[in-house]
């Protein structure tokens, strides 16, 4: 029986949990009305309830709420799907439903699907995604797109060598197959190799050397 806020069998108070276990509820285990709470600590620090709205943890004490597993899980209220998992010696994912969106790698963090995009700014101004041929970085929003360093360099896809180089307070370099063929100077650019135009109007001032 429930009395206040106490359970009790036979009117007999139970104190502990592992008498609770035995003698309330039978093979059907334990059943509490709205707002009875079970309560554990000397000061009744950690609470679990339903207020006839909303189930509720709540840990009022000190220290922090620990939850121990070898694999933790959070799914949907009939169990059809996940939201969160998390592994003990694993990563941990993130469901958008029922689908795995985002993870935790030993090399970082992936999105890893394609055409699922990371957003960036109050409107997704800002996406960066692959979409199955392509990986796209989109500024969709107003203002520029900026990449800021002391220099940005553009480089083959396995960073054996550059195709262009940005250099703060210096030069512009473009590359063809890992070689210098231009690169911007205080005076003007250098070209290493000919120039070819197919086609030209206007006119040339300074100095062209070779």
């Amino acid at each position: 029986t429930v009395d206040g806020r106490d359970l009790s069998v036979d009117g007999t108070k139970l104190d502990g949990i592992a008498t609770a276990a035995t003698a309330v509820g039978g093979a059907n285990g334990v059943d509490f009305n709205d707002d009875v709470k079970a309560r554990f600590g000397t000061g009744n620090d950690f609470e679990i309830y339903h207020n006839g709205s909303q189930t509720i943890m709540d840990d009022t004490g000190t220290g922090s709420l620990e939850v121990r597993t070898n694999q933790f899980s959070l799914g949907t209220a009939g169990g059809t799907a996940s939201m969160l998992t998390a592994t003990d010696g694993g990563g941990v994912s993130l469901f958008n439903n029922g689908t795995e969106i985002a993870k935790t790698t030993g090399n970082g963090f992936e999105i890893p699907a394609d055409n699922l995009e990371l957003r960036i700014g109050a409107s997704a101004d800002l996406k960066l995604f692959h979409d199955s041929n392509h990986s796209v970085v989109q500024d969709a929003g107003t203002g520029h797109l900026q990449l800021s360093g002391s220099q940005v360099t553009v480089t083959k896809a396995d960073r054996s060598a550059s195709l262009a180089a940005f250099i703060d307070g210096g030069a512009v370099e473009l590359y063809h197959n890992g070689a210098k063929k231009l690169d911007t100077t205080a005076s003007g650019i250098d070209v290493n190799g000919s120039v070819t135009a197919t086609s030209f109007s206007g006119s040339l001032s300074g100095n062209i050397s070779q």
